[in-house]
Parts: C-alpha cells; structure tokens; sequence
C-alpha cells in the first residue's frame, strides 16, 4: 500500500458503476490487439502480416482503503439477498450482461479528469481473494475482463483516456 502524500507514487480511487470502491496504486490497463497471421502459402506457410480481429482489454487491481458495502458492486454476478455469496443464477449466461463503468481517478488530480482511465463495460473474472494477516488493511487483489460497449456497435469503443466525453 502506498502513502497518499508520497510523491514518486500515484494512487488511483477505483470505482464501479460510479460508487467507490477504495484506493489502488498500481493498476494494471492492458489492452491488446488480437491477430490473425497472414500467411503466404508458396512458401512454406511464412507469415508475411497478420489481421486485426479485435481487442482483448483487462485490469488488474490491488484494492485496500476498500468501502465492503460497494465492494459488492464489483461482484454483481456472485450476490444474493443481505451479504450472502451465492453461484450466478444464469449457469450458461453471458457474463456481459454483469458489466459496469470501471474507473481509475488519479488522487492527486483533484477535480481534474483529464488523467482517469474509464472502462464502458467491465466485470470481475478474476473471482474474490481476501487475505489478511490481522496486523494490518487487507489488499484484495481483483482482475476485470473488458468488453466493447455493445450499445456503440458497430464501432468498438472501450472506454475513455481523459474527461468521458457525453
């Protein structure tokens, strides 16, 4: 965990579906082309280029500071009624319909949106793992898959880099 007030580290509020969930400082964005290799078949099936067929896009979190009544809001998918941890109801299901806004606000930006990483639909996969030694905060580590914004198709849009514009 990092000390807000120390400089050389950057620590993000995290918040899904616009309610905040806690603090993280070293989140991980990664998101990647998915090709598909062009091959010339006169020669030995040599690739020669590759097609862009899409995006993958994940984040990777380390959560402390973390507010347990939003926490959930991470998790829709494994809830039910009070706090209770149950299995998803919809077996078979698309997990899309499970997925919020993600977002990452640099603390030290204030009011200013210019440096937030915001995700259209994104849902935890990665599961829930709380440790704890009980001498200190616990860090939930949390990994989200990222998916299109099915309602902007056909263009792929991900999210935001900056201020979210609309």
């Amino acid at each position: 965990m990092a000390d807000i007030d120390d400089p050389k580290v950057r620590v993000y509020t995290f918040s899904i579906a616009a309610a905040d969930v806690g603090l993280v400082d070293n989140p991980e964005v990664a998101i990647k082309l998915l090709l598909l290799p062009r091959k010339y078949p006169r020669y030995l099936q040599q690739v020669v280029g590759h097609r862009i067929m899409g995006v993958e896009a994940t984040v990777k979190v380390s959560l402390y500071a973390v507010k347990r009544a939003n926490l959930m809001k991470a998790l829709p998918w494994m809830t039910g009624a009070g706090n209770q941890i149950l299995m998803p109801a919809t077996l078979g299901g698309d997990i899309y319909t499970y997925a919020v806004a993600l977002a990452l606000h640099p603390v030290d930006m204030g009011a200013d949106l210019s440096e937030d990483i915001t995700l259209a639909k994104a849902v935890c996969t990665g599961g829930l793992n709380i440790k704890g030694d009980g001498n200190g905060e616990s860090v939930i580590p949390m990994e989200f898959t990222c998916y299109p914004d099915r309602g902007q198709l056909p263009n792929f849009v991900l999210g935001n880099l900056g201020a979210v514009v609309g």
